[in-house]
């Protein structure tokens, strides 16, 4: 009688591994997906090793699809989330207070609370991600929305004597807008690569009502890398995000120290404003904002109290105490925003 259509499907899954020498990994991971979204969570995970290979995973995704003919109703989502640590090569140790990524009414997110990650050879890695793609095809209101999302946080370390550890990283998107945060992360480095890094990213619907169209396209991004000999790097805050609010890129506290290679510190977020076309009438919007530390060479040294880049229909820069010094190479920082909005009505720009 209503002609309806649904199809859902489910899945979850843990797992835990250990292969090689004298591995060991312990903790708890959980994953499901429900009414209230797709979750994947594991809780003081812990791994271990002298030899071999130990990992730890925790997997959950949703499909679901609706039709309603009757009311002209189309809708289809899709809904992933992932958690994983592993250790890799030879008394790699690393271990994760909390790891989770889900999907759901609130949005994409990602999360990662204590992580550290040891290394005297090899390889260690500790993840987590979080996507999801939504369809809506409303064919009696002439309304059609596509969204699709994605957040994701990392820590690895990976070469001889690495040390990394991330008080928290997080990505998430959703209906607050596109965020990558990451707090307290330190990173120690006498041979090889470490790297800590949060990402978040979302495209806006297509919507037609009322002969309306809007796009939107979102990006933000946090990362701190070490590469080389004795590199240190440490950020007590690195933010990005965009959203109604407008785009932000955000640091306090960061600093950087190099002997010899290179050390990096960066925040970056971008949004690209929907086209709307109303009763002849169009808007299109673009933002950026990044902030980025670096140094290269021998004895480089930088220090930043607070550096921030906003867009809101204007652009802001802000720098407090920052410092900069250099015995060989180079050593620098940065901080830059933007935004460009153009108004057109009857096919004739106005404003710009």
């Amino acid at each position: 009688g209503n002609l309806y259509i649904d199809g859902e499907a489910e899945a979850a899954v843990v797992g835990v591994l250990a292969d090689g020498g004298k591995n060991e990994i312990c903790g708890t991971l959980a994953a499901g997906t429900g009414a209230r979204g797709t979750g994947a969570y594991g809780e003081n995970i812990e791994a271990s090793n002298r030899r071999g290979t130990g990992g730890a995973a925790a997997v959950s995704g949703g499909v679901g699809v609706d039709v309603e003919l009757e009311n002209g109703w189309i809708a289809g989502g899709a809904e992933a989330a992932g958690i994983g640590v592993f250790a890799d090569g030879r008394d790699n140790e690393i271990s994760a207070g909390n790891l989770a990524a889900g999907t759901g009414f609130l949005g994409t997110g990602a999360f990662g609370d204590d992580i550290e990650a040891s290394n005297k050879r090899g390889t260690v890695v500790a993840a987590a991600a979080a996507g999801g793609l939504g369809v809506d095809v409303d064919l009696q209101n002439g309304v059609i929305e596509g969204d699709a999302e994605a957040g994701l946080i990392g820590v690895g370390a990976s070469g001889r004597k690495n040390e990394i550890s991330a008080g928290t990283l997080a990505a998430g998107t959703g209906f607050f807008g596109t965020g990558a945060y990451g707090e307290d992360i330190e990173a120690s480095n006498k041979r090889g690569t470490i790297a800590a890094a949060a990402a978040a990213g979302g495209l806006g619907g297509v919507y037609l009502d009322n002969e309306f169209i809007a796009g939107g396209a979102e990006a933000a991004v946090v990362g701190v890398l070490a590469d080389g000999g004795k590199n240190k790097i440490s950020a007590g805050t690195l933010a990005a995000g965009t959203g109604a609010r407008g785009t932000r890129a955000y640091g306090d506290d960061i600093e950087a120290s190099n002997r010899w290679g290179t050390v990096v510190a960066a925040a970056a977020a971008g949004g690209v404003g929907g086209v709307y076309f109303e009763n002849g009438n169009g808007i299109v919007g673009a933002e950026g904002a990044i902030f980025g530390a670096g140094a290269t060479g021998t004895d480089n040294q930088i220090g930043i109290g607070v550096v921030g880049a906003s867009t809101t229909n204007s652009a802001d820069v802000f720098a407090l105490e920052v410092e900069a010094s250099s015995g060989q190479g180079a050593a620098g920082t940065g901080v830059a925003a933007g935004n460009l909005q153009v108004d057109l009505t009857s096919d004739t720009i106005t404003s710009v």
